[in-house]
This record gives structure tokens, C-alpha cells and sequence, in this order.
């Protein structure tokens, strides 16, 4: 017997017992909509045919009629505007969207990206002051700004106005600022999801006049690189924005495509693997402004250049994160073959640029939430990110204990923070407190939610594509898992250090291919006849010309007991 390493989740019903069948959808779809909670036909159709007249009036948004006319007496009375945005995918993304709509509309602006190393997180007095000196009226913010308490009353000090357009998750105060836009501080908005970028491209929509649609190639990058839910109006501007980059004429885009080889039409999958990671990569090694000066590029060649420039980063990217997190694999206490309910490591000399990526690999190692935290003892500070499990809230659990925290800030699965190095225990002390006091052994455990159960001779090829229907895929819409049952006719090892497993699941009408990554050392415990239960993703492996069934096997377990001939 094989015991399967997560928890699955069968939770299903039979095609047959659905409630009410919606017309042009087969069972299967109406059983994965169902699952995503659409019931009735209206719902379902916009779901399925995601479009731009599905978006709000950006005007809805609170303050948004106030900035806009704030905005439009700058550019009346010759005012500099400055853009002061974030590093990652989101913020530089929403910083391109904001210029190329202010420079539209006719002002005089540049733009601002907080150095991660030198400025930390967010707006900070010294860049306003800078701001000031270089004659600057009116600061907005993207993708930041809620949670700056103190530089919104400084930049009023100073007499500059500020608009905060941002997205994560509001704290207790509000900023004194000229306008706040931020989808959670409008109750007569109807979508409170909507990434950095989103917000800004509401307002640009809002400023212009017109909807846009030069920016969506912008959009979509921020809206599925800052893994916000894929629903509502996320879900539009993703579609969309999806169907806008894979033919893009943006010189930046051209140039991104090129230096990682894409070809064809792009998907979730093309961002969140490929593009995000480069842009993400500039801001966690240096200054990120290269990002935002490839996506407002004009010039083919200048653009392929800082592509050039922004892959090699990525690749310098990945070798620190792969160091780094092999120390810190190696400082989590384990007891009894477990982590401690909340892993909270740190260590000086660990850039902070890429902890984040260090406790998603925790997380997914261990199943516990974490803090990777890189000290500086001059300051006698700590700051890094973290990342969490399903079951336990980030920023509910760290607001409890705001007071041991500088600088907080994030969602329910990341966030951000700085500390005094004497908080680190305690810190680590309270948040294991509180884990004990609200999660069960279970909630440690990874979920596999299980859309179905399939026959080997059931997956078609237009039982993929009719999957499909339901992309792009993502935060509040994952990709359908689906159960499979069948004694695979092969089983080997694949892979440069031989970790992987590759199975051919074959019958008189089907042959569908298993790729198991990273469960290579299941190898031996597989017994030929072993009648074989897999958790996986559907899919189409096409390669010169020719499309393989495939299902991508997240787990694996035999149930029944299993005979090995050992003979010579």
C-alpha cells in the first residue's frame, strides 16, 4: 500500500443529480460550475463568455470623482504629477498602466519605484521630501499606500497633495490623503478583488473618458502575477487582457516574448511561470524601474535590450533562492517527523528581495504557515515576507499581534513585514499560540479538492477542451482536478536526476500518459499490477504536430496490498 501525502476531497455529485440542467452546457461543465456555485443559466453564460461590458463604472469607486478632477486642474495649471508605485508584477504594471493614462491625458509625470533594499515597503518621507524639492504637487500611489499613515500627513505638511490608489487589505486607520481609491473603502463598489493594476486601470478609464483597452496587455500581467481571485471583474480582465497580450504590438511585450521563447497565443500559465517571475525578479535583486522602463518602451531595440537584462536577473534569481532556501530548510525544528504550527526562521546576510519565493517552498514543504526574515544588525531590524496555508489567515492572525510588528502590511496568505530583532521569538511564540488555538491537525494537511471521478475511457480530447471552457485558471477558480482508477501498462523514471515518474495508462480505446513530478522515490513501492489511484490535472501534451492525452498527477496511493517478486 501507497498512502496518498495530501488530504483528498471528494465532494462531488453525479452529473444526474444536478438540480436543474442549463442549456448548451453538458453535465460535466454544469457540474464544474456548479462546483464554483453558478446555478442558473444568466450566470453561467457570463462566466463562460467573460466580456468588457461585465466591468463596473469606474465612478462607482469612492474618491475616484475627486482624483480624477484633482488630476485634470494638474494638468490645467502645468503641475508635475509623480507615480510612486511597488516592485513586484502588480506595482510596476500599475505604475506603467498610471503614466501611459496620465501622459494620454496630457500631464507632465514620471514615475517612483521605493528601492526594497535601501527604502523598504511603500511610501517613505525621504521619497516624498525628494518629491517636494523636485517641484512635484501631486503624488499617486499604485499598487501601495494604504497603511501609510504618517507619509500621507507628511506629504500634507509639505503641501502635496495625494491620491492613494491601492488594493490590499485596509487597516484600522485610514490615511489623511486627498482621495483614497481602493475597491474595499467603497461600499456602493460591487467588486472588492481587483489587483493593484486593476484599480488603476479603473482609474484611467475614469480619467480618460473611454474604456482603455491599450492597457489591458498591462493588466492582465498584475492581475494574475499578484494572485488575486479569478472571479467577477478579475475574471474579465484577465480573459480579456489574455486575448490582448498574445497579440500585442508593445514593443516591451515583443521583447519578453522573444527572450523567453514564446510562440503563440498566451495563457495563465505564460504569466504566472514565465512573465511575472522576470518582471517580479528586477525589484527582488535591485531597483525595479528597468521593469517599468521595458513595458513604457517605444524603441524594439532599447526593449530587447532590458529583456536581455531583467532575464539574466532571473536567472541570478533563482540560484539565491535556491541557496537560501536550503539554509532555512535545514534551521526549521522538526519533532516527531513535523514542523513547529508556524515556521518562523532568520538569518542575516539573506536578501530580502526573494524571501517571499523562500516560504512559498516552506509552505509547500512542510504544510505550516511561514516567515522567512533577513536580519540587518545595524538597524537591529528584521524584515521579510510570508506566506501561508489555506486554513489560517495572515493578516487577521497578525493584526492580533500588530504591536510586534515596524511595518505590516499583505493579504490572507502573504504578507510583509519588518520587526526589532528582540520580537523574533515572541513573534514566533504568539503566532504558534495562535495557531494552536484555531487549526486542527487537518488543516495542516494540503486538500486535493476533487471535481470527479473519470474512466480512463472517458478522457477525450474534447473532454479537455470542454475543461477548458472554464479558463483562465487561478486564485477562485483552479484548475479542475480530477480522480482516476487504473493499473498502469508502464511505470519509469524520468528526469536529468531520475525524481519524476512517467506512467502509460493504456485500454482498447484510451491511452492517456501520467507525469508524476518530484515523486520519483515512489518508484520502488510501485508494484507492476498495482491497480493505481491518481489525483490530476487534465491535459494535452502536443508536440511536432501530435496531441497525447496527459493527466499532471499532483498525488498518488495504492490501497490495496501489493506483491513484489524480489527472485534473483
Amino acid at each position: 500500500m501507497i498512502q496518498s501525502k495530501m488530504k483528498w476531497k471528494f465532494t462531488y455529485r453525479n452529473p444526474e443529480e444536478s438540480s436543474v440542467g442549463l442549456p448548451g452546457v453538458t453535465p460535466l461543465t454544469q457540474q464544474l460550475l456548479e462546483k464554483r456555485g453558478i446555478y442558473d443559466a444568466e450566470t453561467a453564460d457570463r462566466f463562460l463568455k467573460p466580456s468588457i461590458d461585465q466591468l463596473h463604472d469606474p465612478m462607482l469607486m469612492e474618491g475616484m470623482d475627486r482624483a480624477v478632477a484633482r488630476v485634470k486642474e494638474a494638468i490645467a495649471s502645468d503641475q508635475s504629477i509623480l507615480v510612486f508605485g511597488d516592485y513586484d508584477a502588480d506595482g510596476v504594471t500599475s505604475t506603467s498602466v498610471m503614466v501611459e493614462a496620465l501622459r494620454k491625458a496630457g500631464a507632465d509625470c514620471d514615475f517612483y519605484i521605493p528601492n526594497r533594499f535601501t527604502e523598504g515597503y511603500g511610501p517613505n518621507k525621504e521619497a516624498f521630501q525628494f518629491a517636494f524639492d523636485s517641484g512635484y504637487a501631486l503624488i499617486i500611489t499604485v499598487d501601495t499606500g494604504i497603511a501609510a499613515m504618517e507619509e500621507a500627513t507628511f506629504a500634507k505638511d509639505l503641501g502635496i497633495d495625494l491620491i492613494i490608489t491601492d488594493h490590499h487589505e485596509v487597516q484600522e486607520v485610514l490615511p489623511d490623503a486627498y482621495a483614497i481609491i481602493h475597491p474595499k473603502t467603497s461600499a456602493d463598489y460591487p467588486f472588492q478583488e481587483l489587483a493593484g493594476v486593476g484599480v488603476a486601470f479603473k482609474f484611467a478609464h475614469a480619467l480618460l473618458g473611454r474604456f482603455p483597452k491599450e492597457f489591458l496587455d498591462l493588466v492582465v500581467i498584475g492581475t494574475i502575477a499578484d494572485l488575486v481571485p479569478l472571479k467577477g471583474e478579475n475574471r474579465v480582465l484577465a480573459s480579456v487582457g489574455l486575448q490582448a497580450i498574445s497579440h500585442s504590438n508593445r514593443p516591451g511585450i515583443q521583447a519578453l516574448r522573444k527572450v523567453c521563447s514564446i510562440e503563440g497565443d498566451m495563457n495563465e500559465e505564460t504569466i504566472g511561470f514565465t512573465i511575472g517571475p522576470r518582471l517580479n525578479a528586477v525589484g527582488r535583486l535591485q531597483d525595479a524601474t528597468p521593469a517599468v522602463d521595458l513595458l513604457l518602451s517605444e524603441d524594439r531595440e532599447e526593449a530587447e535590450q532590458i529583456a536581455a537584462f531583467i532575464n539574466q536577473l532571473n536567472q541570478e534569481r533563482q540560484k539565491i533562492v535556491a541557496a537560501i532556501a536550503k539554509e532555512a530548510e535545514e534551521m526549521v525544528s522538526v519533532e516527531n517527523g513535523e514542523a513547529e504550527n508556524v515556521i518562523v526562521v532568520a538569518k542575516e546576510g539573506w536578501n530580502p528581495g526573494v524571501l517571499g519565493i523562500v516560504a512559498s517552498k516552506l509552505v509547500r514543504q512542510f504544510d505550516r504557515p511561514a516567515i522567512v526574515l533577513a536580519i540587518d544588525e545595524e538597524k537591529g531590524e528584521a524584515k521579510g515576507s510570508a506566506r501561508s496555508i489555506d486554513a489560517f489567515d495572515l493578516f487577521a492572525n497578525c493584526m492580533e499581534i500588530r504591536h510586534r510588528f515596524i511595518h505590516f502590511g499583505g493579504h490572507a496568505q502573504a504578507a510583509g513585514m519588518t520587526l526589532a530583532l528582540d520580537q523574533i521569538d515572541d513573534l514566533r511564540s504568539d503566532l504558534i499560540s495562535l495557531a494552536e488555538e484555531k487549526l486542527s491537525d487537518d488543516d495542516y494537511q494540503q486538500v486535493l479538492d476533487i471535481e470527479t471521478t473519470v474512466e480512463l475511457e472517458d478522457i477525450s480530447l474534447k473532454q479537455i477542451e470542454e475543461v477548458n471552457q472554464l479558463r483562465p485558471f487561478g486564485m477562485g477558480n483552479p484548475k479542475p482536478l480530477f480522480h482516476l482508477k487504473h493499473t498502469p501498462k508502464e511505470v519509469r523514471l524520468i528526469g536529468s536526476k531520475k525524481n519524476h515518474l512517467k506512467f502509460q495508462f493504456q485500454s482498447q480505446q484510451s491511452r492517456v500518459d501520467g507525469i508524476a513530478f518530484g515523486l520519483g522515490d515512489l518508484y520502488q513501492q510501485i508494484s507492476p499490477q498495482a491497480p493505481l489511484d491518481v489525483v490530476g490535472e487534465l491535459g494535452i501534451n502536443e508536440w511536432n504536430g501530435r496531441k497525447n492525452l496527459q493527466v499532471m498527477i499532483k498525488d498518488l496511493s495504492v490501497k490495496e496490498w501489493q506483491l513484489f517478486d524480489h527472485r534473483g
